[in-house]
C-alpha cells in the first residue's frame, strides 16, 4: 500500500502481513469481504488471526442475510431511527484518551417500537451504519471506541432478550469494532438485573468494560464539549450529519486501500 492520503490510515509492517494473511484465508475459503479496507479492520481486531477474521466476516454476512438487511436502504434505517427511536443515538466526539466516542439514550430504546421483523432489521442496519462511522479510519479501528450511555429512566420497556442476544453477535465476535469501555451514566438498580440476565451470552471481558459512573464524574473521562447535550455536554451534531461525515471518511479509506 502506498503512503496514505487520509490521516490515520497507516498500517505497520506487521499489520500489512496480517492483512495479507486475512485476504489469503478469505480466498481459500471463498469468502469475500466488502472491501480491502474492511479486511484490514478485521485483521487488526483479530491481531493477525486469519481464521478468526474469516469467521467474523462470515458471521456478519450471515447476520445481514438472516435479518434481511439488504432489503432496506440506509435512508430507510435513518428515517426509522428519527421517527421511532429519537434520542437513542447520540453522536459525540472523543474521550480524553482520543478514542472516538458515541452516546446513547437507553430509555429511548423502546422495544415496543422495535417489534416485528422490519423494525428490527432497520434498527440492526442503523447499528451497523453507526459501527461503520466509528471505524472510518484504520487508527480508530485499531484503537477502539467508547460508549457513554444515559441510563436515566431505564425500564422493562427498554429490554428484549431477543434483541440483546442478536445484537451481541455483532459487537462481540462479529463486526470489527473494539469496544474499550461502556460508561453507564447514573445507572438505576434495574440495570444490574438486565446485565445479570444477559450474562449467559455477554462475555466477561465486555462486562468488565461496563463502568457505572455518576454524571458529575464525566469530566474525568471526557471534555464536556465532546459529549452530546443530552449527557450534559455541548456536542450537538445530529446523528444524520455525524453519520454522513463518518461514511464519507470511510469511503475515502476504502478508496485509498483499493480493490481486493
Amino acid at each position: 500500500m502506498s503512503a496514505p492520503a487520509l490521516k490515520g490510515n497507516e498500517l505497520s509492517q506487521e499489520e500489512e502481513l496480517w492483512l495479507g494473511a486475512v485476504l489469503a484465508a478469505c480466498k481459500a475459503h471463498n469468502v469475500t469481504p466488502k472491501s480491502k479496507y474492511e479486511a484490514a479492520c478485521y485483521a487488526l481486531v483479530c491481531k493477525g488471526n486469519a481464521k478468526a477474521a474469516v469467521n467474523r466476516i462470515v458471521k456478519v454476512q450471515k447476520f445481514e442475510f438472516d435479518e434481511k438487511l439488504h432489503e432496506y436502504t440506509n435512508e430507510e434505517a435513518l428515517a426509522f431511527l428519527e421517527k421511532s427511536l429519537p434520542g437513542a443515538f447520540l453522536p459525540a466526539g472523543r474521550n480524553l484518551e482520543g478514542l472516538v466516542t458515541f452516546g446513547m439514550g437507553a430509555a429511548d430504546f423502546d422495544v415496543n417500537k422495535m417489534s416485528g421483523d422490519r423494525a428490527q432489521s432497520l434498527m440492526f442496519k442503523a447499528n451497523l451504519l453507526m459501527y461503520d462511522g466509528l471505524t472510518s479510519t484504520i487508527e480508530d479501528a485499531r484503537k477502539g471506541c467508547v460508549f457513554a450511555m444515559d441510563t436515566k429512566g431505564l425500564g422493562w420497556h427498554n429490554f428484549s432478550m431477543e434483541i440483546e442476544k442478536k445484537s451481541s453477535k455483532l459487537y462481540q465476535d462479529g463486526y470489527p469494532i473494539k469496544i474499550k469501555a461502556m460508561f453507564m451514566i447514573n445507572p438505576p438498580l434495574i440495570l444490574s438485573v438486565f446485565i445479570k440476565i444477559c450474562k449467559v451470552f455477554l462475555k466477561k471481558k465486555l462486562r468488565d468494560r461496563m463502568k457505572n459512573i455518576k454524571s458529575e464524574a464525566l469530566p474525568e473521562h471526557f471534555d464536556m464539549s465532546e459529549l452530546p447535550t443530552e449527557l450534559g455536554g455541548t456536542f450537538d451534531t445530529p446523528f444524520r450529519a455525524w453519520l454522513q461525515a463518518g461514511l464519507a471518511r470511510r469511503a475515502a479509506s476504502v478508496k485509498e486501500f483499493g480493490a481486493i
